[in-house]
């Protein structure tokens, strides 16, 4: 993808040619034989060369590259040409083109275990084939969310995690087109997580799996029973 920031182009620019300017001033100094004002005007120099350095930094990121060969989905391409977007909105979807990842909704207690256990393998059952299938951590979110991570694992879509109606007040701030969505938020947060299926099985997207996972991460049988007693009774008090 190309964008393009007329603000940030122009900002660059000015900054460069004040720049230059401040080095003709800093070398006339210096031929002057001028040594404390040639020193003042290098440090003027110094503190330009970083403000071009970040203008640079922030155009560079205009041009948007995948980091793999795969495939762009949920996008017209040939609307996108031509249209405004603010910092931070999403372009597009971008997917392998073979393969697949999974998404996994984890919840506190179990983070830092998958946290350890980055580039590790686990194994994946999806639900209504029986077999089991290798894959790896790829990546875990570093922030937890109560945004829907996918609405088939609410309660909602039939699955196994727990939502709660949005304040009135929040909801109204959202726009008329994302009021159904965000109607609902999860009751607890929840990490996200990446794992690549090692296969070449064809899967469809939104099928359910569960993951299992050997953790790496000691835990003393104490914190693990302490843990354990916490989960179920918070599903207790849910129920109740």
């Amino acid at each position: 993808f190309e964008l393009r920031n007329d603000d940030a182009t122009a900002a660059l620019e000015r900054s460069r040619v004040e720049l230059a300017s401040q080095e003709l001033r800093a070398r006339l100094a210096f031929t002057r034989e001028n040594v404390s004002a040639a020193q003042a005007e290098q440090a003027k120099a110094e503190a330009l060369r970083k403000t071009v350095a970040q203008h640079e930094s922030y155009v560079a990121t205009l041009q948007i590259r995948a980091p793999f060969a795969g495939r762009v989905t949920a996008r017209e391409l040939d609307r996108m040409q031509g249209t405004f977007y603010r910092a931070g909105e999403e372009l597009a979807h971008f997917g392998r083109a073979d393969g697949c990842d999974v998404r996994i909704a984890l919840d506190q207690e179990d983070e830092p275990h998958f946290r350890a256990s980055i580039e590790q393998p686990l194994r994946v059952r999806v639900e209504g084939m029986g077999t089991v299938f290798p894959a790896k951590l790829s990546r875990v979110e570093s922030r937890a969310t109560r945004e829907l991570i996918d609405p088939a694992l609410t309660a909602l879509g039939g699955g196994p995690l727990a939502l709660r109606r949005v304040e009135a007040d929040s909801a109204a701030s959202q726009n008329d087109d994302s009021k159904g969505a965000a109607a609902y938020e999860l009751a607890e947060p929840h990490f996200v997580a990446l794992a690549r299926l090692a296969t070449d099985e064809p899967f469809c997207a939104g099928q359910m799996a569960r993951v299992k996972l050997h953790s790496t991460r000691a835990e003393n049988l104490w914190e693990l029973a302490q843990s354990r007693f916490a989960r179920w009774l918070k599903t207790y008090t849910v129920r109740t």
